[in-house]
């Protein structure tokens, strides 16, 4: 078997795999910009006309003489090369190319083991026994013969490389973006066109060829980045795409309907056609025919659309339905969606993709059970092996609905499968969505190493497309919003993402997309560079919104970060009511993560009225509730799944029964909290932990106790400011100050006047040698958020 390398000037060229290597760097080349090469290498001796090329590699199509100026600019831009001043590929103007440099080429014989070697090795190693001729062992011999065949030819064959064990190198396919199609009938009852029909559209294109069909979420976010004009050129840059499709429908005076298309490529227009029809969703057939002969060469018939690809039905009534569900499902959501999946899929039963969507909107409405069972019946079919698009996004919701009820173990199982059967090329969307969902379960296993792989995976893919929705480690944390979140991702950038965001959210509401409008919504409260009071407006527009879709997941998502900001600043009383009905919807559906996060939050809800208690008199009563809840959650088995909320847990009724003067009952919670930090290495959370330890010891003026803990490297400002404090009591003044001299300069942006006066008196005591009474250290316990400004 031959192989033939190309070599020139440092390049080599490897026509079987199609690539390019210059410098242990390599390049696929696209199957079009490698015919071109190949064409021009074989016959460097001589001019290739223009027309040649194009009958070898194109035959026939309008678009081919553009085709070819582009291959050719790929060529020279890859080699580095000028149409100016060639050096490998000279243009002569009106005739065609020459390759001009020089050029080896390099062939390489792989051989295989001689046959009658083989077969002679085989029987030489075969034991001499003594036969006795009769009929019997007539037979044996003959069988024996057969068997030394058998491992002769199993010998020949397992030598011999065949597609499914040697690897072969594939080219990146050709992207393509294809925008909203813009209904320009003026019959608003055809909205659906712009969703409903271009979804069809992207899924039929993407199951028919080898295209890498930009999914419309992700064009649709690039889109809001450049609002408010659409910037065709700003498209290809941000998403690396080779081609763009921009389409209209109108309406003639004799009621026909009209597909306007035009493709454009990095130098402008490309191409322009129209198709003409009495009846819309009957085009769609001749839409992705059209579009797979003009980008890919693909010469498939209207009828093998029709038979071969399971994102269509045969029925146009059922087509119908579906757009429609897809249409309802983007803008009025689950509820007003599922009775036009259902007649897509009553209409005609073999619709699988109407199934899945029926099962999604069941999943999104709370009904797992039914969904669950719909999902796991289209995976059961054999019929899906034809459509990977199908599959995947089955795996993908199913996935979702698993980590929702914490089956964990088969949500990886699932999203595994994602990660290992889609290609990073051609749908490296469904890749990074599976990454990030296994990153979400790496963190509730508190596996953090896992975690951080899965996610630099996810961001390694997804450079050109990243989800605007701002996924916070956490739904809460213990710490100010105006400074930094435990565990924070230092690698976010809040302003950044808000302006991003802000941008989305005008995007959404022009397209009338009301699923990706609460999304943004909710990421825009969940970002504190808002005020507190723009944030919770936000964050009561996402509920109204996930109210009206009836998303029950979404919903009580919103609704507990929604409580969880009042917390944040001291309105536990106010959380009470969005953290409740969460709760309530969430032991509804069966969301089981969810159900013990919103279990925390109440708890979480009735300390802070304990600590800060609107009235006084109610104290005792608020710290019982959140201490009886706190331990409830704490004896519940499900939580031992979740390392850190039980951890978060112990932390808090540490500090519960320390407001109530239960100092060792609170040391031992909040020992119990810094052993599980420690082996989860969050550290932040465990310099809180320490920070708390510090300060039960010096309530119960344990100040030996309490600077044993100054070795411990997981310190804060306020732990630091206790650390100070026990060795003034212990009339160590030099330390004291030295301490309080470090705290200063390592948190010279927080340091406050009350801290300038502290170590003024640590320093005029020392000076003095005179000791001084000093009133008490603020707690340890108020410092998880910051006082609101203003009444709510």
């Amino acid at each position: 078997m031959k192989n033939s390398i190309y070599n020139f000037n440092g390049f080599s060229y490897k026509p079987d795999t199609r690539e390019l290597i210059n410098d242990n760097q390599s390049v696929n080349l696209r199957r079009k910009v490698a015919a071109v090469l190949e064409i021009l290498l074989k016959n460097q001796h001589r001019i290739v006309e223009r027309e040649e090329l194009l009958t070898l590699i194109w035959r026939e199509g309008t678009m081919r003489e553009n085709s070819l100026l582009q291959c050719i600019r790929e060529l020279r831009k890859l080699l580095g090369d000028s149409a100016q001043q060639p050096r490998y590929i000279k243009t002569y103007h009106t005739k065609g190319y020459q390759w001009i440099d020089s050029c080896k080429k390099q062939t390489n014989q792989r051989s295989y083991p001689s046959l009658q070697k083989t077969f002679k090795n085989q029987v030489q190693s075969i034991p001499k026994y003594k036969y006795f001729y009769n009929k019997a062992t007539s037979y044996y011999s003959i069988s024996l013969s057969i068997l030394v065949m058998v491992s002769v030819l199993s010998f020949v064959y397992l030598a011999t490389p065949t597609n499914s064990n040697v690897k072969q190198a594939t080219a990146n396919p050709t992207t393509v973006i294809i925008l909203p199609f813009n209904n320009h009938t003026g019959d608003t009852s055809l909205q659906w066109l712009q969703l409903g029909l271009t979804d069809m559209v992207i899924s039929a294109l993407t199951q028919s060829s080898q295209l890498n069909i930009v999914p419309m979420y992700v064009v649709q976010q690039a889109i809001s980045q450049q609002l408010p004009s659409e910037n065709i050129n700003t498209l290809f840059t941000s998403l690396q795409t080779d081609y763009i499709i921009k389409s209209t429908i109108t309406k003639t005076d004799t009621n026909q309907y009209q597909l306007n298309y035009k493709i454009f490529n990095h130098n402008g227009e490309f191409k322009s056609n129209t198709l003409s029809s009495n009846d819309i969703i009957s085009t769609i057939p001749a839409i992705v025919q059209n579009f797979n002969q003009e980008l890919n060469r693909n010469t498939l018939t209207k009828k093998k659309i029709l038979n071969n690809i399971s994102t269509l039905s045969k029925n146009n009534h059922a087509n119908l339905n579906y757009a429609n569900g897809i249409h309802m499902l983007k803008t009025k959501g689950a509820l007003m969606a599922k009775p036009h999946f259902e007649a897509a899929r009553k209409i005609d039963p073999n619709f699988m993709w109407a199934n899945a969507q029926q099962a999604l909107v069941l999943s999104q409405l709370g009904d797992w059970l039914p969904a669950k069972i719909k999902f796991q019946g289209l995976l059961a079919q054999s019929k899906l092996l034809a459509d990977p698009a199908l599959k995947t996004f089955v795996q993908l919701n199913l996935a979702k609905i698993f980590i929702d009820q914490s089956l964990l173990s088969q949500a990886k199982v699932l999203l595994q499968s994602v990660v290992d059967n889609n290609d990073q090329h051609k749908n490296s969307y469904a890749k990074v969505t599976a990454l990030w969902d296994l990153s979400r379960i790496a963190e509730y296993r508190s596996q953090w190493f896992s975690q951080k792989n899965y996610a630099k995976q996810a961001m390694a893919l997804s450079v050109n497309h990243r989800e605007l929705r701002i996924k916070a480690d956490n739904l809460y944390y213990l710490g100010s919003p105006s400074n930094s979140r435990l565990e924070f991702d230092s690698n976010i950038d809040m302003q950044k993402n808000r302006e991003r965001l802000e941008r989305a959210l005008q995007y959404y509401q022009q397209l009338n997309d009301v699923s990706s409008q609460a999304k943004t919504l909710l990421s825009l409260g969940e970002n504190y560079t808002f005020t507190f009071e723009e944030r919770i407006n936000f964050l009561n527009q996402a509920e109204k919104l996930y109210s009206k879709l009836n998303n029950k997941m979404q919903l009580l998502n919103t609704l507990s970060y929604t409580g969880y900001l009042y917390i944040q600043y001291h309105r536990g009383g106010k959380a009470l009511f969005p953290i409740q009905r969460s709760y309530q919807i969430s032991k509804a559906i069966g969301a089981i993560n969810a159900e013990l996060l919103n279990h925390f939050l109440l708890a979480f809800s009735a300390m802070d009225q304990g600590i800060r208690p609107p009235d006084k008199t109610n104290k005792t009563q608020y710290l019982n509730i959140a201490k009886q809840q706190f331990i409830n959650l704490l004896e519940d088995s499900r939580l031992s799944k979740n390392s850190q909320l039980y951890a978060d847990a112990s932390l808090l009724l540490g500090w519960t029964v320390s407001e109530q003067g239960e100092h060792e009952s609170a040391i031992n919670y909040i020992k119990q909290a810094h052993t599980l930090y420690q082996n989860l290495k969050l550290t932040t959370s465990t310099e809180y932990s320490v920070m708390s330890l510090t300060k039960e010891h010096i309530a119960m003026k344990n100040w030996q106790l309490a600077i044993q803990l100054e070795n411990n490297p997981n310190q804060n400002k306020r732990t630091r400011q206790y650390l100070s404090r026990s060795y003034y009591e212990l009339k160590q003044y030099n330390k004291a100050i030295e301490l309080a001299e470090l705290n200063k300069t390592k948190n010279i942006a927080t340091w406050s006047a009350q801290d300038e006066a502290q170590l003024m008196r640590y320093k005029t005591v020392n000076a003095n040698q005179q000791y001084l009474t000093l009133p008490p250290e603020p707690s340890a316990h108020a410092n998880y958020c910051e006082t609101l400004p203003v009444n709510i």
